[in-house]
């Protein structure tokens, strides 16, 4: 019988939520709260020198530090600060990339010739020979 099997039986009386839901975990409890992970993600999308940074790109130091400073959280680590920003999927050193685009003057004509392609190709692998 497997794990959730088990929970499933042993929970019987107990409302459907309360049998589907997972048991506390050890381990210490977050001292990010999801407010001051948007703000520190809000951040994170601010380029550096609005904040008087000499810097191009956020460094998980720097980032750290700025959050500090602003009074987004009391002490914050650069490891712990990768942690958080990678569970959210969020580079802000890749941010440059797709914030600062550069115009391209043949963007409809590269999208209609992708387009093409995808619709005029064969739905099936047979229809390929």
């Amino acid at each position: 019988m497997t794990q959730w099997t088990k929970r499933w039986v042993e929970r019987a009386l107990k409302p459907i939520r309360d049998r589907l839901s997972d048991l506390l975990r050890p381990g210490r409890p977050d001292t990010i709260s999801a407010e001051q992970c948007c703000q520190i993600m809000a951040l994170a999308c601010e380029p550096p020198e609005k904040y008087g940074r000499p810097i191009t790109h956020w460094s998980s130091e720097e980032l750290a530090a700025e959050a500090v400073k602003q009074g987004i959280v009391e002490k914050l680590s650069a490891s712990h600060l990768r942690k958080v920003l990678k569970s959210k999927t969020l580079q802000p050193h890749r941010s440059r990339y797709w914030l600062n685009a550069k115009p391209d003057e043949r963007k409809e004509e590269r999208i209609g010739d992708v387009s093409t392609l995808y619709c005029e190709a064969p739905n099936k692998p047979d229809e390929l020979s």
